[in-house]
Formats: C-alpha cells, structure tokens, sequence
C-alpha cells in the first residue's frame, strides 16, 4: 500500500469520524446510557419566521444541537473520568471530593463548621414561635414533633477534603437550636445525637459513601425510633417493625445511597461501601392523620420502603419543602401547589404536625411554615378542638341535622366522623364571619 493511499484512508476514516455523532444524532444506531443528575435538555425551536431575524433562533438551535448530540454523553463521561481520575476533579457543582473518595456536598460541610450561622437571636425567635404553636395545637388536643436529621458531614467527618483540615469548627445552627429545643420543652428527635451514639457499634453505614443522605438501614432505625416515639407520645398502639434477615449490598445500591456517585457520570462507578438493606415485616395498628412539612431526607421514608404508610393515614399530606405535596401523589400540577389548601383546614383535619428537616436547612426558618401557623393562631382565626367537640355534640343532639350527616357521609363516601368533623368546622366558620 502506497503512503498516498494510506494518507487518504487516513483522512476519509478521520473525516467518517467527525460525522459519526450527526449519524448518531438523526439515525440512532447505538443506544446511549443516559446522564444522571438534574438539568435541562434544550428542546429545538419553533417560530423560525418570527425569531430569524433577531438571532433568538439561531442561539436557541445552536443549545439544541449541543444538547442532541450523538454521543454527547460518551464524551462527558469520558471528559470526566479523565478529569477524576487523574486530577481529582469533580464536575458536578456543591460536591466535595474526600478522602479515600468519599463524597459530600460542600454545603452539609459548610452548616457542620457553623459557617451558616444565623445567630442566637434568630434562633431564639424562631422556637418561641414555635413554642407558641405547640401550645396552640396542644390546646386543641393535636400534637407536634420536630425531628432534627443529621448531615452527613456531621456524622462522618473525618473524610473531609484536605482543605478543610485547617478550618476550625464554631457554633453551628445545630447547637444552639438544640440548646433552646430543650429549653423551650419542644417536643423533638434529634437524630444527629441518635446516629452518633450507635455509629461505633453499628455494623453498616449510617450514610453511604456516594450519597448524601441517610443509608436505606439508617432510615428503618429512624423509622423505628419514630414509630415508638410517636406511640409513647399519642398513648396508641401504633405500627410497630419487625427486622428479618435483609441483603448486603455493594453494587446495585437502592434508591438514594450512590445519588452523589450517579450524577459524577463517570465510565467507571466508584466502589462503595457496603450496605445493609433489612427486610421489614409491618405489623400496623392505629394510624395517625398527620401533616409532614419536610426536605430532602423525607423522602426517603418512601423510597426505602413504606414506612409512612403504616402509620400514617392514607388522608395525611408531606409538603416538600412546604411548597409542593409529595404524598399523597397528585396527578394536577395546580393541585400539588400548598397555595391550594387552607392552612386552618390543614391543621384542623390532622392530630399530628411532623416537621422534619436536616440540621443543614435549620437555617430556612422551616419554610415559613411555623410563620403561618404562628399568624394563625395569633389573629384568632383557627378553631378549638373544644369548639368542634362542642358543635359535634349539638349535631348528635338534633335528630334532623345528624339524619342529614348520615346522608352526607354515605353519598361521600367517607366516615361518620369525618362528615361530622367537616360540619362542624363549617358551622364554626359561619358563625365567625
């Protein structure tokens, strides 16, 4: 074979290959493993007679082509395997590199060393309204329980990157909150404390290498504890769990134990540790009709298993992040939105309210959440349960309205005491106004 021959196989097989990702891209002939982590594809433009002249189309075709792209997630694998494994860099923004290749979100590191810190005031503040909204619920024979998860960072910090080996630890949201949690006798778990107390005897981890939140064995002992809790704190025979033998794991993790490691988009996955996954017999009683206001790490009361399910009602309600309804699922977008309920309603239908937040969102003021709550019960505009009580009773009392109570419940499909309980906070209502 001549070189010119040669030279020109050369280039028309490096010219092949330039277009190989538009191949790709129009006729699809090898499957591509998808990106994992959270963005946005750009869809390609419409409005070409409209948005031509003014450039817009042309940018918003030029993000297209970039993001439909054959092969364009080989090559960001490939980008940053090789930034990894010879630098040590990471590409997806908030996560820490440790040591010994554990992963963190810089900001549980950050809420850990104390350097969010909001100060005593605004901490103090914000459990006096609190206080004042346990006492509220109380009143109305309604209960409150606040539980604190634990960052990863505060549980394992010894694999911190090397730059943060220089930064000393101050007082963080975590301890001053928890300083006045007691003072104020608010009832609340403080699982940070929890985790840390049965970590060293702990055979698996209480958080995964790769993750950033709580391990699928660390939630079903906070489930456990939880379930307990709340049946010392209602006086009910409530679900109780049985732990049969479950599975260790080091590969195929469960839900959200390698999401840190998922979203890196590596070729070749990090090791992990390995975890335990315990198989959960429920063995469910009485259920709670709660309301749920919590973050990230409440989620996982669902993805590890269905621990909410047994000791909850299935009329409860989670508000992720008090902004949208997680559970139950709620197919109308307009629906999913907490600016469709009451807040008064909400409190009135449920006997238990259940915030659950990491120690690294203690400084979000819950949301906004106990604000409302604390207006509520200020202005005087959420009904007693001694006042529902009453005007139940007088229902019961006259032949007629309980006749129609009866009619209402069975034509709704709901209970007696439901139908009653909507009435009653109607009448209430009316007289009121």
């Amino acid at each position: 074979m001549s070189n010119t021959l040669l030279k020109q196989i050369i280039l028309f097989g490096f010219i092949f290959l330039l277009f190989v990702p538009l191949i790709q891209k129009e006729f699809p002939f090898y499957e591509e493993k998808p990106l994992k982590g959270v963005f946005t594809l750009t869809a390609k433009p419409d409005s070409i007679y409209k948005n031509w002249f003014s450039g817009e189309y042309q940018l918003k075709y030029e993000k297209y082509f970039n993001d439909s792209i054959g092969f364009r997630a080989f090559f960001i694998r490939l980008y940053n395997q090789i930034e990894f494994s010879l630098f040590k860099n990471v590409s997806t923004q908030f996560t820490a590199l440790g040591k010994d290749n554990v992963l963190y979100q810089n900001c549980y590191i950050e809420s850990y060393l104390g350097n969010d810190y909001i100060g005593e005031h605004k901490i103090i503040s914000e459990v006096k309204k609190i206080e004042f909204v346990q006492n509220e619920l109380l009143k109305r024979g309604k209960k409150l329980l606040y539980i604190i998860a634990p960052g990863k960072a505060s549980i394992y910090p010894d694999n911190f990157p090397l730059s943060y080996d220089t930064i000393c630890k101050k007082t963080s949201n975590y301890d001053t909150y928890i300083k006045y949690l007691k003072q104020y006798k608010i009832e609340y778990f403080d699982v940070r404390n929890y985790f840390l107390q049965i970590k060293q005897a702990s055979k698996y981890p209480l958080f995964p290498k790769n993750g950033t939140h709580w391990s699928g064995y660390g939630v079903s002992l906070v489930a456990d504890s939880l379930y307990k809790r709340l049946s010392a704190l209602f006086n009910k025979d409530l679900a109780e769990i049985e732990f049969l033998t479950g599975r260790e794991e080091s590969i195929n993790l469960d839900f959200t134990d390698n999401d840190m490691g998922k979203a890196l988009n590596l070729f070749f996955e990090l090791s992990n540790w390995k975890m335990y996954y315990p198989k959960i017999k429920f063995h469910s009683k009485m259920k709670l009709k709660a309301l749920i206001i919590g973050d990230s790490f409440a989620q996982s009361f669902f993805g590890f298993g269905h621990y909410f399910y047994y000791i909850f009602s299935q009329d409860s309600k989670y508000f992720y992040y008090y902004e949208t309804v997680f559970w139950p699922r709620i197919d109308d977008a307009d629906l999913r939105n907490i600016e469709s309920y009451n807040i008064s309603d909400l409190v009135n239908e449920n006997e238990l309210i259940l915030v659950i937040l990491t120690d690294q969102n203690l400084d979000k003021n819950t949301f906004g959440f106990f604000d409302d709550l604390y207006s509520l019960f200020k202005n005087g505009d959420s009904i007693t349960h001694e006042e529902t009580e009453k005007v139940i009773k007088n229902i019961k009392s006259n032949e007629k309205w309980f006749k129609a109570i009866l009619r209402q419940a069975k034509e709704r499909k709901i209970s007696v005491d439901e139908m009653l309980r909507r009435n009653a906070i109607f009448t209430i209502k009316n007289r009121k106004k």
